[in-house]
C-alpha cells in the first residue's frame, strides 16, 4: 500500500517521468516507508477502535543519519522541529493522500530527484 501511494505522490508533483530519473528509486523508498508505517499505525487502530475507543496510535520512522524519530521532509542535515517525533495516523483515503504529498513534495525527496 505504502509504495503505491508513494509512487501516486511522486508521480502527481513531478509528473510521469519522474520515474526516470537516477535517484527515483531512493525517493520512492524514503516516501513508502513513512507511508507503510503511517498504514501499519492506521490498521491497528481500526483494529482496537471498538475495544479501546481512547487508545491513541502514533507512527514514526527512525532515521539512522540524524538518529531521531521523524518524517523526512527537509534535507538531510537540516532537520527542522515540525518533523521530530510521533505523528497521529491518517484519518482516512484523503488523509493518506495528503500525507503522500507532503512527503513527496518535502526538500527531502526534492534533493533526492534533483
Amino acid at each position: 500500500m505504502g509504495t503505491r501511494v508513494a509512487a501516486v505522490g511522486l508521480e502527481t508533483i513531478y509528473g510521469f517521468e519522474v520515474i526516470r530519473r537516477p535517484k527515483y528509486r531512493a525517493a520512492l523508498l524514503e516516501a513508502a516507508v513513512v507511508l507503510n508505517a503511517a498504514w501499519s499505525a492506521y490498521c491497528l487502530r481500526q483494529e482496537f477502535r471498538t475495544q479501546s475507543p481512547d487508545l491513541g496510535v502514533v507512527f514514526g520512522t527512525y532515521d539512522l543519519v540524524s538518529r531521531h524519530v521523524r518524517r523526512p521532509l527537509s534535507r538531510p542535515g537540516e532537520l527542522a522541529e515540525e518533523e521530530k517525533g510521533l505523528f497521529a495516523t491518517p484519518e482516512d483515503v484523503e488523509g493518506f493522500g495528503e500525507l503522500a504529498n507532503r512527503i513527496c513534495s518535502g526538500n527531502h525527496v526534492r534533493s533526492l530527484l534533483a
